[in-house]
């Protein structure tokens, strides 16, 4: 997906390694680097193989190719959610050799989601440390909902899903929202009171709202003004700057609109340690590749 991308992009950026892209052939032509298909791939002809971690196919048989023919294989968790999940394909646990998560958060859950059979390191995130070295400015007005395909991947477990908050929205009498839909959720029909947004709109909204999406960390690393919502009453904050006190988040949607009204008044802390965590995270990743091979 795109997001693991922007990792790696980040990652390649601020490193003089040499890299190729293995992608699926429906990202090819979004990406300025050198590429292949996995179908050519000769594991001996490489040090290593980096993958993201979401439970797809062409990770998995990767992982699993270059570990037959004995290459180090690292893969990084670049959210705090379903940790152990992301390495199941087919009812089958792949694990690499490393794993690289953002935090001291991260770890910690990854291990009680039950990764303890594989070494876990902290090295940041390559893509939010280089966004928290721009700051948001914007005098635009504009409200910007993010998507998050729950239905598709969640069904009901959550109690809630996208097309309920758009219910909700549906009855706010304003003219400066807009929805930024997943590309998973294209067809998704928006309320006439909400217009699309595009992704280049991001950089300049008046404040965001989302569930847990890594759109809202990058928009608390810009400064703009963030709101986590979660209607189920539920116990579990799934935004993960929520469950560490950066980012407010709230199950009532009356919150919701006096966020929309006056999103200054719920900023409420300062990012610095968390920005800290996250600091010379492209050196860290390359120093233990290097130990490693």
């Amino acid at each position: 997906e795109m997001g693991a991308f922007h990792y790696l992009e980040s990652l390649i950026k601020n490193s003089d390694k040499n890299f190729l892209f293995i992608v699926p052939l429906h990202l090819k032509n979004k990406i300025n680097h050198k590429t292949s298909n996995i179908d050519t791939i000769d594991p001996h002809k490489f040090k290593a193989l980096i993958a993201s971690a979401t439970s797809s196919q062409i990770e998995q048989s990767l992982v699993s190719l270059f570990k037959e023919k004995s290459v180090k294989t690292f893969q990084f968790v670049d959210m705090w959610n379903n940790y152990k999940q992301r390495f199941i394909f087919n009812e089958h646990i792949i694990l690499p050799d490393v794993i690289f998560v953002n935090d001291d958060l991260a770890k910690s859950e990854a291990q009680l989601d039950g990764l303890n059979e594989t070494k876990i390191e902290i090295v940041g995130h390559p893509r939010f440390e280089e966004i928290s070295k721009k700051k948001n400015d914007s005098s635009s007005e504009r409200i910007i909902i993010i998507d998050q395909p729950i239905k598709k991947y969640y069904g009901n477990t959550l109690g809630f899903d996208e097309i309920q908050i758009l219910e909700e929205l549906s009855y706010f009498d304003q003219d400066n929202l807009f929805y930024l839909k997943h590309p998973d959720n294209d067809l998704i029909a928006l309320p006439d009171n909400i217009k699309e947004a595009k992704l280049n709109m991001l950089g300049d909204a008046k404040c965001i709202m989302g569930i847990f999406s890594s759109l809202l960390v990058e928009s608390f690393l810009k400064g703009i003004p963030t709101l986590s919502y979660q209607p189920n009453k539920s116990e579990h904050i799934l935004f993960p700057l929520s469950r560490l006190g950066y980012v407010k988040s709230t199950n009532d949607i009356n919150m919701v609109k006096n966020f929309f009204n006056d999103p200054c008044s719920y900023k409420i802390k300062s990012g610095n340690n968390f920005m800290r965590s996250l600091h010379g995270s492209t050196d860290k990743i390359i120093e233990i590749l290097e130990e490693s091979l």
